[in-house]
């Protein structure tokens, strides 16, 4: 209790500090490009696209996962302790990967982008 007291407002801060960061005009725009770039690189659709094997989604997702594991205990150890941290990686990992919660995310904000372009005045 003392330490979340202590420490509280710091994480707060720091977190509207990256979501601002994260929203700001420039950063949306970056993102856009990102992803106009992988779609259409060199401004044209990309149809022979191959899907990805088995393989390489494992070890796309093993990189994932060691790149987090190693994330998130350097930047939040201190604060919470090393194996919580690692555990915290974890826990983030099997979310980030569970198909069910994806979906419904997705569907939740295809939901507000439509009603705030239907929005009824």
């Amino acid at each position: 209790v003392v330490l979340q007291q202590l420490l509280g407002g710091t994480i707060e801060r720091k977190v509207r500090d990256i979501v601002k960061m994260l929203l700001q005009d420039e950063s949306i725009l970056r993102y856009i490009a990102l992803v106009e770039d992988s779609m259409w690189p060199n401004g044209v659709l990309q149809r022979d696209r191959k899907p990805r094997s088995e393989a390489q989604k494992k070890k796309t997702r093993t990189e994932a996962s060691l790149m987090l594991a190693t994330l998130v205990p350097d930047l939040a150890g201190n604060v919470v302790g090393r194996a919580n941290a690692q555990t915290a990686s974890r826990r983030i990992f099997a979310t980030l990967n569970n198909s069910r919660l994806n979906a419904h995310l997705v569907f939740t904000m295809l939901e507000e982008i439509i009603s705030i372009m239907f929005e009824d005045s």
